[in-house]
């Protein structure tokens, strides 16, 4: 397959490739502060990349069950990033598309979550599509940013562990997750070679674009259907 890419592994054009969407969750502070939150991938619970960290949530864009009619509502970005919410930060079962229930999503927490986007406590950005160097797998790199009230109440429930690994939250008050603080010196300290290269990409970026990222709510940043 690298022989056959080797002109241009960044074209698309000569072959069909199934993508994964990775997002970066930011917990925006009233003072314009963020902080961010990673998945420890553990070994023998994912397909690839274990014993990285990477952006939590992530997973590939697929419709969550048989149905015949799911593709039609299912294969949405912001659909796939909302269920991949509910599965890793709530630990609801993986809608891995192996069933013939389709979701609902006029139900908590996808209720909530497009009222936020709707309402401006939650603005999405996609900023890319990147290419995995050793896989060439496809992903698209997304970023949240939530208002801390809104992130609160959403994931009030949030879970220590999913069925892919551990949620790396930073220190918990009362059971609630405040995140590593989004700044250079914090992603200096991760461990550059544990970071899935998605999960690299985003926090560059997100320095990178950080002032436009935690400008104050104004207009709602939505990824395009």
């Amino acid at each position: 397959m690298r022989r056959l890419l080797a002109e241009d592994p960044l074209s698309l054009a000569e072959r069909v490739v199934l993508p994964s969407v990775g997002t970066l969750t930011l917990r925006r502070t009233p003072d314009g502060r963020a902080t961010f939150f990673l998945l420890y991938r553990e070994a023998g619970h994912v397909a690839t990349g274990e014993g990285t960290y990477g952006p939590i949530p992530a997973g590939m864009v697929q419709p969550a069950s048989y149905s015949p009619l799911a593709h039609r509502q299912d294969l949405d970005l912001w659909r796939t990033i909302m269920r991949e919410y509910n599965e890793e930060l709530l630990g609801a079962p993986e809608a891995k598309g192996d069933g013939g229930t389709e979701v609902d999503y006029a139900q908590p927490p996808y209720s909530l979550l497009d009222a936020a986007l709707d309402g401006g406590s939650l603005r999405v950005w996609c900023l890319g599509m990147a290419l995995e160097p050793l896989n060439l797998a496809v992903c698209l790199l997304t970023v949240a940013v939530f208002e801390a009230e809104t992130f609160d109440t959403i994931f009030a429930e949030a879970v220590e562990r999913n069925e892919e690994g551990i949620v790396v939250c930073g220190a918990r008050t009362n059971g609630k997750i405040t995140g590593l603080p989004l700044d250079a010196a914090s992603v200096v300290a991760l461990p550059r070679d544990r970071l899935s290269s998605p999960a690299a990409g985003l926090l560059d970026l997100a320095l990178l674009h950080r002032d436009l990222l935690l400008a104050e709510p104004g207009g709602a940043g939505r990824v395009a259907r």
